[in-house]
């Protein structure tokens, strides 16, 4: 297991981009207490969990102890504005839910994404109250199963016509949790793709709703699930933010280009040269 900082880390989570069955052995081999089932999968799409998987997933999960994460199919349009496939959409993520309280874990859930080539503004307008609804529907039947349902931030593409990814601003969270209370899984890279809502905006509107945050780094252009330490953005900026707003939470890891271990090492190398600073300031 995974030493702790207590300021702020409740456990470490992995999206190990692998089948369930095979990302819960490599997440635990490298000493992480949380991985992702990645529903985008064809392999883990929630029909692929039948009563039979889910019952040696609990048992490999009680060997390795580690839990696992359901990352929902980001795929799925949950804000479509085509009625038909938003309530096609609800019905699917329902299906995730029932899987999620087999498994005993939280759903994460994405706004996904609309396709309109002119009339873009409406349109998204549109597909964002369509978001709301769905979520009210899925809110009440996650709380029916008992599944934590957290609402994942997408990237912003505004050069991608004619798609739109929903979900991506603080003036679209903002507008969202005035009518639907739901937790955030804040995907910092997302927040930093061109740069619309930075990451520190982001954060110090929402770090209350906040209950677990997604690490990886990339250049503002791009999400390219860079390490820590290499793209543009400041991790000792976001740890120093962390600690001042005295947030807590799972801390998950999406970065493709360094070990997992090697993830957690950078992590823990921040927080000490933010701490370090801060002795030097105060001492």
């Amino acid at each position: 297991m995974p030493y702790y900082n207590t300021q702020f880390i409740k456990g470490f989570a992995l999206q190990p981009y692998l089948k369930g069955e095979d990302g819960l052995i490599y997440s635990a081999t490298h000493g992480y207490n949380y991985w992702y089932i990645d529903g985008s999968l064809n392999t883990d799409f929630a029909e692929t969990w039948d009563a039979e998987r889910i019952t040696r997933l609990r048992e490999k999960c009680e060997k390795y102890d580690i839990k696992p994460i359901f990352h929902g199919n980001f795929k799925v349009p949950l804000a479509s504005d085509v009625t038909a496939l938003r309530i096609a959409a609800i019905e699917y993520t329902k299906h995730e839910i029932d899987v999620c309280e087999k498994l005993n874990c939280p759903l994460i859930i994405h706004g996904s994404v609309i396709v309109e080539p002119r009339k873009i503004a409406s349109v998204k307008n549109e597909a964002l109250n369509g978001l709301i609804n769905s979520l009210i529907e899925l809110k009440k039947y996650a709380k029916s199963k008992n599944v934590p349902l957290w609402l994942e931030n997408l990237s912003n593409y505004p050069n991608y016509r004619p798609f739109t990814y929903i979900a991506t601003s603080k003036d679209e969270f903002s507008y969202i949790l005035d009518q639907v209370d739901i937790p955030i899984f804040f995907d910092i890279g997302h927040a930093n793709v061109n740069a619309k809502n930075p990451v520190e905006e982001f954060f110090y509107a929402f770090h209350k709703n906040i209950v677990a945050i997604s690490m990886s780094n990339n250049n503002g252009s791009l999400d390219q699930h860079l390490g820590l330490e290499n793209g543009s953005i400041d991790y000792h900026n976001f740890v120093d933010m962390l600690l001042e707003t005295k947030w807590s939470g799972i801390i998950a890891f999406e970065t493709r280009n360094v070990s997992p271990r090697k993830s957690i090492q950078s992590l823990y190398s921040i927080i000490e040269i933010v701490n370090s600073r801060k002795s030097l300031r105060t001492g």
